[in-house]
């Protein structure tokens, strides 16, 4: 199977599951490309920003303290082609992705695929939710499905011209422990996304469910997870 992974940010992407997924899927006999979006310095400077105004810089920088090697010298060394791009959005990223007929994209980025980008490559695209669909949609998706829900949990599922509302092939609740805290219900989630994917593109889920309703989150106050946190 031909599949290509889209991310962010080269620069600053050392986030280990990315690696994990696809070096399985390598070994499995697929064939995988890497793309990377946001590849400019303002595009770097605004998502900072952003953070920062909603106090997430915390999570970023525990992120890029990690001793690990870069996940793009990492897929360069595994002789994974890895594209540049600027914006996929844009009538030639889309261009560029559909002539390589992928059999499925696996998206991981935080910017919204526009309806030219979701028909134009000819493919189907997924997408790992950090939370249950669709109950819980939008940004700190972690923090917003354990106020409401008391649960850890992720969402594989289709993307569509909505904000995470395309089907929903699979549901999975992780175990949380009286020591966990947001970021490390992230790394939990994020461990288990490679067995997530490669069960899915190795064949073992079929069915679909539909993904109607819930509410759509946007930032949680930073006094609110203060609270949570307690």
């Amino acid at each position: 199977m031909r599949l290509a992974f889209i991310f962010n940010y080269p620069l600053v992407d050392n986030v280990d599951w990315k690696k994990k997924a696809i070096l399985e899927l390598l070994t499995l006999g697929h064939e995988v490309d890497v793309y990377y979006g946001k590849t400019d310095f303002k595009e770097y400077l605004l998502a900072y920003l952003k953070r920062r105004k909603h106090h997430n810089t915390k999570l970023v920088s525990k992120n890029l303290a990690k001793k690990t090697k870069k996940n793009i010298a990492f897929f360069k060394e595994k002789g994974i082609e890895v594209h540049k791009i600027k914006n996929y959005n844009t009538t030639k990223a889309i261009s560029k992705i559909a002539a390589s007929n992928y059999d499925y994209i696996i998206s991981a980025i935080d910017q919204i695929l526009v309806k030219r980008f979701i028909r134009g490559v000819n493919t189907k695209v997924l997408n790992v939710h950090y939370a249950r669909l669709p109950e819980i949609k939008g940004m700190n998706a972690i923090e917003w499905n354990f106020l409401v829900n008391r649960k850890c949990e992720l969402t594989l599922h289709y993307i569509n011209e909505g904000i995470d509302t395309g089907r929903i092939i699979k549901i999975a609740e992780i175990k949380i422990d009286d020591e966990d805290c947001f970021f490390s219900m992230r790394e939990k989630i994020q461990n288990k996304i490679p067995e997530v994917i490669v069960d899915f593109v190795e064949g073992n889920m079929t069915d679909t469910m539909p993904n109607k309703g819930g509410k759509l989150y946007t930032y949680m106050h930073w006094e609110i997870k203060k609270l949570l946190k307690n």
